[in-house]
């Protein structure tokens, strides 16, 4: 049976949930503070609020743009037995500027399906965004062999190497409390005390074993420690990016 406080405030939980990435607020307000954050910055993003998308003319080349939350995802948390005051808590407190990324729309194949960056983010990881960065990080570097995201990583060359490396992408997206000061990916399931540990696993050739076991632990251990994580990290990003909005 759902919770006092979750009966009381549906309204603005289901309100939160709906379709709320494809809202014209959300979307001006990325367009505006992520081109305000990077001002010198030759490959603005563009809002056309008559067709509610955002686009980047890359090089000559014009992508269309996504909006998606990053956060803890409500479906996995009850999965593992997360009470709905928990769920409304994250929730409410990352659905914040600092909660939401953009990633072009563009797809690759990937095991016989097309695929975008976003799109492996989400079904690869469970809506882990720690472990959607380190294979970034590991992309960048010239290092990841997993085709499951190599593919669409290496589709999407052109528009990632406009941010030069991974240090590029963190300081332009403004993720810097989810790495190292060396740039370390945080495993976000391992916060104490305002701390994290660093992802550690290399995945140098696809289907090694450590790299899928320590996947399929990120999957299903700790969910609730990564929520704690997770939501942290995100309200450092929103008071780096200087602006919350619901």
């Amino acid at each position: 049976m759902k919770n006092y406080f979750y009966i009381k405030n549906k309204e603005l939980f289901d309100a939160m949930k709906n379709d709320i990435d494809e809202l014209e607020a959300i979307k001006t307000d990325i367009v505006t503070t992520i081109n305000l954050t990077n001002k010198d910055w030759k490959f603005k993003f563009q809002y056309d609020k008559e067709t509610n998308t955002i686009h980047q003319c890359v090089n000559g080349r014009v992508y269309k743009i996504s909006v998606d939350y990053i956060g803890p995802s409500d479906y996995n948390a009850k999965q593992k037995g997360i009470d709905d005051l928990t769920i409304f808590d994250f929730w409410y407190n990352t659905r914040s500027i600092g909660g939401h990324l953009i990633f072009p729309t563009n797809r690759y194949k990937v095991n016989e399906q097309s695929k975008s960056i976003n799109e492996i983010r989400s079904y690869r990881f469970k809506e882990r965004i720690d472990y959607f960065l380190y294979e970034l990080a590991s992309w960048y570097k010239g290092e990841n062999k997993v085709q499951a995201s190599k593919n669409v990583l290496e589709g999407n060359r052109d528009w990632l190497l406009q941010f030069g490396d991974f240090s590029g992408y963190i300081k332009f997206f403004k993720l810097e409390d989810f790495v190292s000061e060396k740039n370390e990916v945080f495993d976000l399931s391992s916060f104490n005390d305002n701390t994290y540990e660093v992802i550690t696993c290399h995945p140098n050739l696809d289907n090694t074993k450590a790299y899928y076991e320590a996947l399929f632990a990120a999957y299903t251990n700790n969910y609730g420690d990564y929520i704690k994580g997770c939501v942290n990290a995100i309200k450092k990003r929103t008071e780096r990016m200087g602006k919350q909005i619901l």
